[in-house]
């Protein structure tokens, strides 16, 4: 599901911006901006923890999700430790 159209999305845009302030779509595209930084930081960070993720594209499809669900569940296994 994608951000709505017309409407501020970009966290620059709701700085020094009350929320109690933001309507019910500015307040999803702020949470979708939040969880897509954070989603974008968090790859970023695998990637550059588990260099397997760079050649995961010669891999079959199915073999290519259970590598990248290995690598950030021992991410976050390593992160929580």
């Amino acid at each position: 599901m994608g951000p709505f159209k017309n409407t501020r999305y970009h966290l620059d845009d709701f700085r020094d911006v009350p929320v109690e302030n933001l309507s019910r779509l500015e307040k999803f595209n702020l949470t979708h901006s939040r969880l897509r930084n954070v989603f974008e930081q968090t790859f970023g960070i695998v990637k550059a923890r588990w260099h397997i993720l760079d050649g995961v594209s010669y891999c079959h499809r199915e073999k290519q999700k259970m590598i990248i669900m290995s690598c950030f569940a021992m991410h976050n296994y390593l992160y929580i430790r």
